[in-house]
């Protein structure tokens, strides 16, 4: 028989991670939607695994025809950074990795912009819940990865 004890972050982590009010939240938890618990502080907390199911939901509505308008059209590397608010070391790493596609390889990289826009809604979801962890952007199916274990990831990442 394996034992699951919840993990429970702050009330206030957990509405950063929802997109919600803390007051809204708060009210999910007293109705007994979302579970949670009083902290050693005194301080209520919220299931971890809530905020994990939260985010990969809307990992999961992010879907690549939303950008079919943009495909085709070619975007260089260091345009792309300045449009998306990007590292071009993060682009380059995506292009790498085969989450986009290059149209043009060597002086001026030109990627489809419709894979770059693509990546960026996945990256920058991730990024404003706090979920840039070191696990993959895409799935081998070219989908948002779903997260699995953060806290597991968060603390390898650490011990390194």
């Amino acid at each position: 028989m394996t034992l699951h004890l919840d993990h429970f972050i702050p009330l206030r982590d957990a509405a950063k991670l929802f997109g919600l009010p803390e007051s809204r939240l708060h009210e999910l938890v007293r109705l007994g939607k979302i579970r949670g618990a009083i902290l050693p502080g005194g301080e209520i907390g919220v299931s971890q695994d809530a905020a994990v199911t939260a985010l990969n939901e809307k990992l999961r509505a992010v879907k690549r025809e939303q950008f079919k308008y943009l495909a085709g059209q070619g975007i260089t590397v260091t345009d792309g950074a300045k449009k998306y608010g990007v590292h071009r070391t993060t682009i380059l790493n995506w292009i790498r990795h085969g989450y986009i596609t290059a149209l043009k390889t060597g002086y001026r990289q030109v990627v489809d912009e419709a894979d770059l826009a693509y990546c960026f809604a996945i990256y920058d979801l991730r990024k404003r819940h706090d979920a840039l962890f070191g696990a993959p952007l895409l799935d081998e199916d070219r989908l948002p990865y779903i997260i699995k274990h953060p806290f597991l990831s968060e603390q390898r990442r650490k011990e390194r």
